[in-house]
Formats: C-alpha cells, sequence, structure tokens
C-alpha cells in the first residue's frame, strides 16, 4: 500500500554518564495528507527521565491520528436486505465477516457488513435476512446508508459513538457507491472501494503534581506526587489529586469498576473518582487519593485505569509512604 506517513522519532543522546535526552521529529510526507506515528508510552518515559535530570521538555504531542487500517479485500461489493427501509451503517469488522456472519453471501467485501439498530440491538444483513450481533471494541462504522432512499454517506471526520458503537474515521482513501455489486447496478447494494482508513487518536495519560507518571511506574516520587513522603501515625490524612488527559481526538472511555481502583495497603483510598467514564478530545479529568496514616512502615499500593486506549488499556502506577511511630519524647 502506498500510504502517507508522518513519522516522530524520540531517540537519546547518551554522550556522557549523565542521560541527555533530546527529541528529533522527522516527516516523511507523501500524498496529500499526513499519518501521524508515535507512541505514548516511549514519549512519556523520555519525559519523565528527562525531567528527573532538571531539563524541560517541550510538549509537541498532539496527535491526529492513531494508525492505519487496511480495508482488507473488498470483492463484490456489501449485500443487504432488498427490503430493508430506513437508516443503516456500513460497519468495519476486524474479524472477517465471512467467518462471524456465516450466512453473507461468498462475494461480499471481507470486512464490511450492512448494519443497523433497532428496539432489539444492533443486527446484519446476512444476504437476504437480518440476524442480531454483538458489537466488538474493534468495530468502527464507516458510512451512513438510507435504505430506502439507496443512499450511502461517508462517516470521515465524525468521532464518537452511536450505540456502542465506534464511529467515524480521520482520513483514508475509500469511496462509496449505493445500488452497486461486482461493477453492475444492483439496487439496494453497496460498494465501498479504497484500501485504508485511519482513526482518530485517544490518548491516555496521567499527571500529578504537573509531571507525566509514566504506565507501570513502580517507583513512586515526590516530583510527581506517588511519593507522599514520611508522616507520623495518627496525624491526619493527606490527600493528593491525579489528572487524567486524553491528548487525542476521539473520546477516552474509562472502562473500570470503579473508575480509578486501588491495590495495596488500605491506608491508600481512592476517595474522589472521576465525574464521568467519558473523557472528550484534548479534556482531562481529576480523581484524588487519600492516604489515612493509621499503620506504622512502609504503605504501598498501586492505581489502575481501565481505559480503551489503543496500546496502554491498563494504566497502572505505584504509590507509596513511609508512617513512623510518633516520637513522644522522654
Amino acid at each position: 500500500m502506498n500510504l502517507p506517513y508522518r513519522w516522530a522519532i524520540f531517540f537519546e543522546a547518551d554522550a556522557d554518564s549523565a542521560a541527555r535526552w533530546k527529541v528529533a521529529t522527522l516527516y516523511v510526507r507523501r500524498m496529500l495528507h499526513a499519518v501521524q506515528w508515535s507512541t505514548g508510552a516511549a514519549r512519556r518515559t523520555l519525559q519523565k527521565r528527562r525531567a528527573r535530570h532538571g531539563e524541560r521538555l517541550e510538549s509537541r504531542w498532539c496527535l491526529s491520528t492513531c494508525g492505519v487500517t487496511s480495508l482488507g479485500d473488498v470483492n463484490s461489493g456489501i449485500t443487504s436486505v432488498d427490503a430493508a427501509t430506513g437508516p443503516g451503517f456500513i460497519l468495519f469488522s476486524e474479524e472477517s465477516v465471512h467467518t462471524r456472519f456465516p450466512g453473507v453471501h461468498s462475494s461480499n467485501s471481507d470486512h464490511l457488513i450492512s448494519v443497523r439498530h433497532d428496539s432489539s440491538g444492533w443486527i446484519a444483513a446476512e444476504n437476504e435476512t437480518w440476524v442480531p450481533f454483538v458489537p466488538e471494541l474493534t468495530d468502527r462504522l464507516i458510512a451512513s446508508v438510507d435504505f430506502s432512499g439507496d443512499t450511502i454517506s461517508s462517516l470521515q471526520g465524525v468521532t464518537g459513538q452511536f450505540q456502542g458503537v465506534a464511529q467515524g474515521y480521520a482520513q483514508g482513501d475509500l469511496t462509496f457507491a449505493a445500488n452497486l455489486y461486482s461493477g453492475k447496478v444492483n439496487k439496494g447494494e453497496f460498494t465501498v472501494g479504497g484500501t485504508y482508513f485511519t482513526v482518530a487518536c485517544r490518548e491516555i495519560d496521567v499527571v500529578g503534581n504537573g509531571q507525566s507518571i509514566v504506565s507501570g511506574d513502580d517507583t513512586p516520587s515526590v516530583s510527581d506526587d506517588t511519593d507522599w513522603g514520611t508522616l507520623s501515625v495518627g496525624s491526619g490524612a493527606v490527600s493528593r489529586q491525579f489528572t487524567i488527559m486524553n491528548f487525542g481526538d476521539e473520546d477516552l472511555l474509562l472502562t473500570g469498576t470503579p473508575l480509578v481502583s486501588l491495590v495495596g495497603t488500605s491506608s491508600f483510598a481512592v476517595t474522589q473518582q472521576p465525574t464521568s467514564s467519558v473523557i472528550g478530545g484534548q479534556q482531562s479529568l481529576v480523581f484524588e487519593v487519600t492516604l489515612d496514616p493509621t499503620a506504622t512502615g512502609t504503605q504501598n499500593a498501586t492505581i489502575e485505569i481501565a481505559s480503551n486506549d489503543l496500546d496502554e488499556s491498563l494504566y497502572t502506577f505505584a504509590i507509596n509512604a513511609e508512617v513512623q511511630a510518633t516520637n513522644t519524647g522522654g
């Protein structure tokens, strides 16, 4: 596939024993569009390590896309139920529709199928029969259709969800035609051409005390508020606020129950959950963790945040504190 590319490249310049981190961005453009490639975890690891050496990392991380999805073999087109009326969609299925929906015509596109949503839920067109199905997290609606008017419209530029299914795409070379199958006029069928599409980002990051906390970080630090330091037993509860950021353009969905969970000592507790399970593009929500120093010793816990982020679906980091017995003198 002759796809457009835009790479963001991070590298380490270790000229001396003290690691000196630099960022380089290389842009390679083909055709008229740019697809941005970046690794969120690597970017934030770089930020944290560089911050530890007293350097400032410029924030140039606005992502426009999260990768390329191949359309697969389009074959003859997309069959539908000829008697269908009302609104519907063309759904992209990561799994082959011939495996997932065995009744689909053998010449149907490999990863595309006509679907609609009614009072019973989602149903898909297996040739001339509507069958119920349960959406997968990787499903995506790439076009809307009007079965009554025999029209099809691209969902390029649309974001968010419809009835629990992701919709829209950012860029691509897709073409859409109604009443066309196997290159011939065929009322009620559809053809989607092209080779690829890209989807809008959702990109999670968690910030404490203005510092990015790397997912998987098991070394709490005072600088990012993950280390409560040393406290005296019974000295009173101490709370810290953390911010969940979405640096992408697509909604970031927090999927855990509760939204933010804590594993470890009971001295720590999540005392304020995010106010919503949905964080819009370029938006953020706050949660609060409180330490109640009622027991002496090292207090360890791990924060867990589950989401629909593509490469960090379970975001974790460690927190701790040292609680000492009260010095009564004497």
